[in-house]
């Protein structure tokens, strides 16, 4: 049974791909994920959405939920295409205060935006961005994971392994246990009741010279070889290509205009 969105302080609540072709990047999802993509608006909700429009932002939706954003990098950002992962906030000032205390910075935020709460970015010692988010999560955030099209993982690949699970404790209150730490694979996640809720993992060794810490997202499918070789014809590309794990079948692939993210095999 897909899950929807989890009500912790904490927990990924939003994924946004940051492109440099909105149109481009919308039309590559639409067809590949099965998407439903409309203009953002504020203080909207359903399928009848009136309002300004939030400065070329787009919703993407499975059905009648919503699973991600899309927005166009800034003029200045000379960066890869990337996805960005926000986590819940209970108090925007408060968590940004936290991060501080907990060895990170504040890099942009947190700002207001209406109908929608406070979003702010924070840098952990190992270098990676996180979004978080105050405000109307239940009702703009994530509505559906663990389906086909829809986020199912959140990774942390870190350079600095045990600051940054200190850090995420610390500044955004996760509960978390470690998986594995043996010297090939040290691996915490964050846990909840219900289950998993996301992972850090100490790529230091494995992670190519120049590529610095960054969060991955994982989008569901109900058959990973064949999501990889649509995206490859629909002009992205495979980068790991398909391969059994203990999680299930997982691909990682490039958007056609560069933006990583991998596919791992999850029921309809």
């Amino acid at each position: 049974m897909p899950k929807t969105i989890i009500e912790v302080p904490g927990a990924p609540c939003w994924v946004n791909l940051n492109s440099s072709d909105v149109a481009r990047s919308a039309e590559f999802y639409e067809t590949l994920l099965g998407w439903r993509i409309e203009q953002a608006r504020a203080g909207q909700d359903g399928p009848d959405r009136e309002g300004p429009d939030q400065e070329g932002c787009l919703v993407a939706f499975l059905g009648e939920d919503r699973v991600a954003g899309i927005s166009p990098k800034g003029p200045a950002d000379r960066s890869t295409d990337w996805w960005g992962v926000y986590l819940r906030s209970e108090d925007a000032a408060a968590t940004a205060n936290a991060v501080r205390a907990s060895g990170g910075r504040i890099a942009f935020g947190p700002d207001p935006v209406p109908e929608l709460g406070s979003f702010g970015g924070a840098v952990g010692p190992g270098g990676a961005l996180i979004g978080f988010w105050h405000g109307a999560v239940r009702r703009y955030g994530i509505q559906r994971l663990e389906a086909p099209g829809a986020p199912t993982w959140f990774e942390l690949y870190t350079r600095d392994y045990d600051a940054d699970v200190d850090f995420y404790v610390r500044a955004f209150g996760w509960q978390t246990r470690v998986m594995s730490d043996t010297e090939d694979f040290r691996y915490t996640v964050q846990v909840e009741a219900s289950g998993d809720l996301a992972g850090i993992w100490d790529a230091a060794s494995f992670m190519p010279d120049g590529v610095p810490s960054h969060w991955e997202v994982y989008f569901g499918a109900s058959d990973v070889d064949d999501v990889s070789a649509r995206a490859e014809a629909l002009g992205g590309r495979v980068i790991e290509a398909p391969a059994d794990s203990p999680y299930g079948r997982i691909a990682t692939v490039a958007d056609g205009t560069g933006a990583a993210f991998k596919v791992i095999s999850v029921s309809g």
